[in-house]
């Protein structure tokens, strides 16, 4: 594939990607209400839909040259290119990551 080609397939799968988003921020913006009890802060910053879309939007424009997969903050957005056996896909995710408790008595 040409770096030409290269730069269509990003520029189609951010604008995939992008189409995704509102639905997706809405869909997420509650799980991250619910989460807020198990921070243990009592004032949590909890992400509200326009701040999910800008932090979506921005790892979808840092897709490319490379990089094909970013995130921070639970949301992800990935790409994995096609080869000559398989379609490509890309896609957002939310992720809950466990944090490992530290035992004082261990």
């Amino acid at each position: 594939m040409s770096l030409e080609d290269d730069k269509k397939t990003m520029s189609a799968v951010r604008v995939k990607l992008r189409f995704l988003v509102p639905a997706f921020a809405s869909r997420v913006a509650p799980l991250y209400f619910a989460l807020a009890w198990e921070w243990g802060d009592p004032n949590p910053h909890i992400p509200q839909p326009d701040e999910i879309r800008k932090t979506l939007y921005g790892l979808i424009d840092s897709l490319g040259g490379g990089c094909v997969e970013n995130g921070t903050g639970g949301l992800d957005v990935w790409y994995i290119p096609p080869t000559k056996t398989r379609l490509g896909s890309c896609g957002l995710r939310f992720t809950v990551e466990e944090e490992d408790e530290i035992n004082p008595l261990a």
